[in-house]
């Protein structure tokens, strides 16, 4: 990742990045390998695969891979980028191979586009399993993709699928803290911070706009093991157990 990029980050309003200049980010498929040696029941899944930057026939290997030995858990969301600066969009071209062994799932694991524009929702109707745009930016509001979910839903119709075979997935960046975070003079809070009252509160409009999983991106300010483990602890705790009750809005595929 470039130190610097002039590329707006479309998952935010404001267009800045969510990454750090030396951003630590270890390789998807490795981890994800090492956790399903250690977990039975744990999806896993990456968020998002930027499909451009390695041959598509080395992800496959890799990800069918993890799909074979994880026993059918993985969750492939994939997306095109948005930084310009990352890549040159090279192109690859083969015929005539087979891939084996192939995926336990059936037809395939899921693949969900990451994504937030109109183009990327066209794109998930068409070709993939679920929609998946990130809500970075601290007053991201639930509803902000509705108009992106016509678009699926328009498209789903032309092409026969029923609305209730596709997902909505969302990433959000989750603060817990022990009190709860009173309102801005605007009248607006971060969105997911606060309380576990209000986290959930808000996990609840999550859903109600027709999300029924979200990525949790938590928000740990030291930087410490110690304090990223107890918050796991925590919303492990108290808030997913609450949050898997929620109902989503629609007629969405309710779970993968």
């Amino acid at each position: 990742m470039p130190l610097e990029t002039a590329s707006a980050h479309a998952a935010n309003v404001t267009g800045k990045r969510s990454y750090s200049s030396h951003h630590e980010m270890l390789d998807a498929a490795a981890v994800m390998g090492a956790v399903a040696a250690t977990t039975s029941t744990l999806k896993l899944g990456t968020s998002v695969l930027v499909a451009p930057y390695r041959g598509p026939l080395n992800d496959a290997r890799q990800f069918a891979t993890i799909n074979f030995l994880s026993g059918r858990r993985l969750i492939l969301d994939v997306g095109p980028g948005w930084m310009t600066e990352e890549f040159a969009g090279t192109q690859y071209q083969f015929h005539d191979i087979s891939m084996d062994p192939k995926p336990i799932q059936k037809p395939r694991p899921p693949i969900i586009y990451g994504s937030v524009t109109e183009l990327g929702a066209k794109r998930s109707a068409r070709h993939c399993d679920g929609f998946y745009p990130l809500f970075l930016d601290p007053f991201a509001e639930p509803h902000r993709y509705t108009a992106h979910q016509d678009i699926i839903r328009g498209i789903l119709d032309e092409t026969g699928r029923a609305e209730d075979t596709f997902t909505m997935m969302g990433a959000v960046t989750v603060h817990v803290t022990s009190e709860a975070n009173a309102t801005g003079p605007d009248g607006q809070r971060m969105i997911c911070s606060g309380s576990v009252e209000q986290v959930l509160d808000d996990l609840q409009a999550f859903a109600a706009a027709g999300y029924s999983m979200m990525v949790m991106k938590l928000v740990c300010p030291t930087g410490e093991v110690t304090e990223l483990s107890k918050t796991i602890e925590q919303v492990g705790r108290d808030i997913i157990p609450t949050a898997t009750s929620f109902e989503p809005g629609g007629d969405w595929q309710a779970a993968l």
